[in-house]
């Protein structure tokens, strides 16, 4: 299950848990984020990290851009990247 980000993850946890259903090895649960409390959740949440330094930057560009009025018509991506813990299983092997 693949949540839209941590906070709503550690809820699915949650409620798998009250319903004895184990993770990962009944299902797998991947949020978006990587909040701090992560690593402590149980079991630890594997996530979606991007840098918030690269999206401050990219803010700061489009507003001194506005400021300037530069035409906006951009398109912008981040590269995100994934925080492997125990929350999701290894791929079957074929």
């Amino acid at each position: 299950m693949a949540a839209v980000n941590d906070m709503v993850a550690f809820g699915i946890l949650r409620h798998l848990h009250r319903c004895g259903i184990a993770v990962p090895e009944e299902t797998s649960v991947i949020g978006f984020d990587d909040t701090l409390f992560c690593e402590a959740s149980n079991p630890p949440l594997t996530t979606v990290k991007v840098q918030d330094e690269q999206i401050g930057r990219m803010a700061g560009t489009l507003l001194l851009n506005a400021l300037d009025q530069v035409a906006a018509s951009v398109t912008l991506s981040v590269e995100p990247s994934i925080v492997e813990r125990a929350s999701t299983a290894l791929p079957a092997r074929q």
